[in-house]
């Protein structure tokens, strides 16, 4: 569970750094605000669910992978007593979340502040929003949603300007985005790229703000004077929208820029490839096609200890057929046979196998607590000379599943090579593997 959160942390920071990257490399010196905000937007939603969107990518082309099925294994674990070791990552994960709590109680502790000042202070109702006098107080006005505070070192002659800025902040639901923002912040503190996505995404806004009030046919040198007048206070509440914030120079800046042709808008449809190649990072490729042998040998379960049990799904002694059209003596895949006269054999034949993997197969403790059952397919190769090679997946269940099988199965020790025409060769195997959890009640001491 502990390396799920993991990489689910580190997939959301990669994301972030790209988006961010795009922004500071193609998007920062254009003028299109309202779809820098939507970019913005985009770049934080996407990261935070990309990661849980898996699909199957289809191989470029169906290949029947032969291969002399050996005896299913089943490797299951009992109820057990519960480790109460705690892993370095969980003191890892331990840490993050406790910084994150207190970022998230003091986010709770910004709103109530917010919401005691609405309470204490008198408002009143102008054009859909509430404004709201903080008498005694010099700070710069700021908004909160639809709430538009004023200090009292605002004059009268600022006020219509400051309440103009701020209802484009409220109309245009501003807070939203600083609230997401700050959320980030808190759910990801140690990740320096969501404290800058943060300052940029609220300049945007202040950018935006600014355009509104000069759309509204506010003289731009008057208004420019009225920003310089309030920029001097600061509430330190980083959840609301301020009049004042430290890039005033850039906002100057913007508000006297030509704008960007309407042409290199383009640049931002460059967010779609990024988005794709990052899902296609969590494609799994579909499981080629599967051809098996009529050879395969039924075997009795077998049992070795209280934790791990290896057993073949299936009480016949009998071989089993398969439907498939049978592998001819001989035939070879590549170099590679896939049936010869004589089969490679484990030392001490196929029970010894299952008692070798019995004893050495672990179910991954993640698993365990993730509860991931299923079945892991192996294919390799039992050399001329006995050794154990190419091992690979060719159906997985779990990653860690899937890397304890692999481990397992090279570890095998050298087996009795298969012969045709008297000559050692090369053969094909598969091994299914099965994890299943097992319950007191289905399971044998």
């Amino acid at each position: 569970m502990e390396n799920a959160i993991i990489i689910y942390l580190i997939k959301v920071t990669i994301s972030l750094a790209i988006f961010y990257g795009l922004y500071m490399v193609c998007l920062k010196k254009d003028t299109f605000l309202r779809i820098r905000r939507i970019y913005f937007l985009f770049a934080i939603f996407f990261s935070l669910l990309y990661p849980a969107v898996s699909f199957e990518v289809a191989a470029a082309e169906k290949t029947q992978i032969p291969a002399f099925w050996l005896s299913e294994i089943e490797g299951g674990v009992m109820p057990v007593e519960k480790n109460t070791s705690v892993s370095v990552q969980s003191w890892i994960l331990i840490g993050l979340s406790f910084i994150a709590l207190i970022m998230l109680l003091k986010f709770v502790f910004q709103m109530s502040s917010i919401i005691r000042l609405k309470i204490v202070s008198e408002s009143e109702e102008s054009d859909g929003c509430c404004i709201i006098k903080l008498s005694g107080k010099k700070v710069s006005p700021f908004s909160f949603f639809n709430w538009i505070f004023v200090g009292a070192n605002v004059c009268n002659a600022e006020a219509v300007e400051i309440i103009a800025h701020e209802r484009v902040h409220a109309r245009q639901w501003h807070s939203v985005d600083v609230v997401l923002a700050q959320l980030l912040c808190a759910c990801f503190w140690w990740n320096p790229i969501v404290w800058l996505l943060r300052r940029e995404m609220k300049v945007n806004l202040e950018y935006l703000a600014d355009k509104g009030v000069l759309d509204e046919g506010f003289n731009t040198t008057a208004y420019q004077y009225v920003l310089l007048q309030v920029s001097n206070e600061n509430t330190g509440i980083s959840i609301i929208n301020n009049f004042n914030v430290s890039q005033l120079k850039k906002r100057i800046t913007m508000m006297n820029k030509e704008k960007t042709s309407v042409l290199k808008s383009a640049k931002y449809l460059l967010a779609i490839p990024l988005a794709a190649v990052l899902l296609l990072g969590n494609a799994v490729q579909a499981s080629p096609e599967l051809v098996t042998s009529p050879l395969e040998e039924m075997l009795t379960p077998q049992s070795n200890n209280e934790q791990l049990l290896v057993e073949k799904v299936g009480v016949d002694q009998a071989p089993q057929k398969k439907t498939t059209e049978p592998f001819k003596i001989g035939e070879k895949k590549g170099d590679t046979y896939v049936t010869v006269e004589q089969m490679p054999t484990f030392p001490g034949g196929e029970s010894e196998m299952h008692k070798f993997i019995g004893e050495n197969l672990k179910y991954p403790a993640d698993a365990v607590e993730a509860k991931i059952q299923g079945r892991v397919t192996l294919r390799f190769i039992v050399k001329s000379t006995g050794e154990v090679t190419d091992v690979s997946i060719i159906r997985g269940v779990h990653p860690s599943c899937d890397n304890e099988a692999l481990r397992v199965v090279k570890s095998m020790p050298n087996w009795n090579p298969g012969k045709q025409n008297g000559k050692a060769v090369d053969v094909y195997f598969t091994l299914p593997i099965v994890y299943k959890l097992k319950k007191d009640n289905n399971v044998t001491p």
